[in-house]
């Protein structure tokens, strides 16, 4: 029974961080980009010169990003963001301890892919008929199949990058197996080696984007590093695991920094600190106090990953279309919010649920006689 409890605790707090992350990512995207950016490539056409969508000098909800910024030199958007890989980090050593490598690829395949695909298929014909823009079936497929940075195709939907990242830990994942202490900091150790190679080595290609991508794996790593803590018997060793993960994460990304031209708030130290003592907090405080799920946060968990896809060309979009017919920057957000939710649900049903159990048959069927494992 202790076990039962344990995992449905852990459910609950991951369910609640998810909703809570994609909202940061939401919440950055629609008032910041919304009420900032003068471009906003691939959602809002080039030759707009109405922007920025939002007017950002009656805009008191950015109030809480100046207080990031200016408190923790931080952002919303890449706090939610940060916090997603930390989440991956932590669940991915639960998933080696359920699963066979083999199952384990077949998982990430079909929970990533179909709907990675179908967005993409959406996103073109909605970008044409809202905004004017003409993708091609090169671009479409490099999108569709994240292989874009390999082929040198510019990605219309922005925030699959993340994506990338996440199936080159996966890679990770499936070369090393069950995590164990060893195992993290020889990947740690091999990743910040990437970092130090891309930056010796600029003119390589394949450094820059290794390095680039390692410095998020780092990040990623984190959140196995709070899992390994758990299963220490003594608190110091979790202690000063976390800690050095938390510190090789934040050095990682200083050092790219050095070099190269990156003004975003990863590198913040604040950034860091925030996402782990906010994945920390939230962990024990559904740990001690939390003995029933929300069905509402469980619902809305299942609509993060296709909120996450959609929620800048549908959003956005839907913002700016509107703008001439909606005089209140809160009814512009709630509205797109609105929109966001409702495709993501749709899509949630008709292709990332029966995207999962597809992957759940493959994972189970037996091989064909005379196969090999």
């Amino acid at each position: 029974m202790k076990t039962n409890v344990q995992a449905t605790n852990r459910l609950h707090f991951i369910d609640h961080l998810r909703v809570l992350s994609v909202g940061l990512v939401m919440y950055g995207h629609f008032v910041l980009v919304g009420g900032g950016a003068k471009t906003i490539p691939n959602v809002i056409r080039e030759d707009a010169h109405d922007l920025p969508i939002l007017d950002h000098t009656n805009w008191g909800a950015q109030k809480f990003e100046i207080l990031l910024i200016e408190s923790f030199s931080s952002q919303s958007a890449i706090l939610g963001v940060a916090m997603f890989f930390v989440i991956t980090g932590y669940l991915m050593p639960i998933m080696m301890e359920r699963y066979s490598r083999k199952q384990f690829m077949i998982n990430r395949f079909f929970r990533i892919y179909p709907l990675a695909i179908v967005t993409a298929l959406l996103i073109a014909p909605f970008a044409y008929f809202a905004q004017g823009f003409q993708f091609t079936a090169w671009q479409i497929f490099a999108t569709a199949s994240l292989l874009y940075p390999f082929l040198g195709v510019p990605v219309f939907n922005s925030v699959l990058w993340t994506l990338v990242v996440e199936m080159l830990f996966y890679i990770t994942v499936f070369l090393i197996g069950r995590f164990t202490i060893l195992k993290l900091l020889g990947v740690q150790v091999a990743i910040s080696f990437l970092i130090y190679c891309s930056i010796e080595y600029p003119e390589v290609w394949i450094t820059q984007f290794l390095g680039w991508n390692a410095r998020f794996v780092l990040m990623i790593c984190i959140g196995c590093a709070i899992y390994l803590a758990e299963k220490q018997r003594r608190p110091l060793v979790g202690f000063l695991l976390i800690l050095w993960s938390l510190l090789l994460s934040y050095v990682g990304f200083k050092e790219y920094a050095d070099h190269f031209d990156d003004t975003s708030t990863y590198q913040s130290f604040g950034t860091h600190t925030l996402v782990v003592l906010g994945f920390l907090s939230y962990k024990g405080y559904f740990s001690m106090f939390v003995s029933s799920k929300s069905p509402l946060i469980s619902t809305l968990s299942e609509l993060v990953y296709p909120l996450y896809l959609v929620h800048m060309s549908f959003g956005l979009t839907t913002m700016y279309l509107l703008k001439d017919y909606l005089d209140s920057n809160y009814m512009l957000f709630i509205t797109a919010v609105a929109v966001s939710v409702l495709a993501s649900a749709a899509l949630h049903i008709v292709i990332e649920r029966p995207g999962i159990q597809w992957g759940r048959y493959f994972m189970i069927r037996p091989l064909p006689a005379g196969a090999v494992s």
